[in-house]
């Protein structure tokens, strides 16, 4: 039962380290939260008492949750408005073919006529950890955000990583960009207390914060609660082998992959809301 940890881990990073990004910058929580993910895997792999793997259970999710937290918001910010819902769809949604292909992995690496269960399942953690580290090498390359930069008075800096963007952009459309004919004022600052975000969410924004935290509940706490028990509600109710559970599980995994690729353009055509409705509702969900 590792689950219940990782999703209060989760909870508490998105909360955490979403709020030291405001303070610290993109970039580098982008490079701290991986690495106490890779660090809370690693430990993981070699936990031998339950207390030390429950702990290590919700470091993971701490982490993954600060992951959330800084990608959703750097794909706030940079992607277009026109594709920022497929873009955040596909990026979000390719979650589930990590865990397709741990399914696949599963097979293997929890195969005790090949591996013994206590090897396997070290090596499954290390593998993981071993994915990380890759992906930690190439966030070197990843930019700062400028709107961050800005407020935090390094103008300059901003304006150079901007300016980079745009000649890139020019360069593979091979189009001039047009000059922006709005302003939009923001003010510098060092640090946006918590206390400031609430206020702005539940007296300025009270429908959207309602809606926003609906929308989460439904995902974290009731379809993730079934995703993540998903391997004991096969074997309990259903009678499949333990063996086979990680094919069942990595064909879920497809599906719910397969969800973004479909609906991820109705969100920039059709509509966010329209979509959502129609993909959360009863004939829907009995499809799925």
């Amino acid at each position: 039962m590792w689950q219940p940890q990782y999703i209060a881990g989760a909870c508490f990073g998105a909360l955490f380290f979403g709020q030291l990004t405001d303070r610290f910058g993109r970039k580098k929580l982008f490079m701290l939260t991986l690495g106490v993910y890779i660090l809370a895997t690693v430990a993981t792999a070699f936990a031998l008492a339950p207390w030390f793997l429950y702990l290590a259970r919700f470091s993971t999710g701490a982490g993954i949750g600060g992951e959330y937290a800084a990608i959703n918001s750097a794909i706030d910010e940079l992607i277009p408005a026109r594709v920022r819902g497929r873009v955040d769809l596909s990026i979000n949604g390719s979650y589930w073919l990590g865990s397709a292909a741990g399914g696949a992995a599963a097979l293997l690496l929890l195969n005790t006529v090949i591996f013994p269960i206590n090897i396997g399942r070290r090596l499954a953690f290390g593998i993981g950890a071993v994915m990380g580290l890759l992906i930690l090498v190439v966030r070197k390359n990843v930019p700062e955000s400028p709107r961050w930069l800005f407020i935090h008075g390094r103008e300059d800096e901003a304006e150079r990583i901007v300016g980079q963007i745009e000649d890139e952009v020019r360069e593979e459309t091979g189009q001039d960009l047009s000059e922006a004919d709005e302003t939009l004022t923001l003010r510098q600052r060092t640090v946006i207390p918590f206390r400031e975000i609430a206020k702005a969410a539940f007296t300025k924004y009270p429908r959207r914060a309602v809606l926003g935290l609906a929308l989460f509940v439904g995902q974290a706490f009731l379809y993730n609660g079934v995703t993540f028990n998903l391997g004991m509600l096969l074997s309990a109710f259903y009678g499949v082998s333990s063996g086979m559970v990680p094919l069942f599980i990595g064909i879920w995994a497809l599906g719910n992959f397969a969800g973004p690729l479909t609906l991820g353009r109705l969100f920039d055509t059709v509509g966010r809301k329209p979509t959502e409705v129609r993909s959360r509702s009863p004939s829907a969900s009995v499809l799925s």
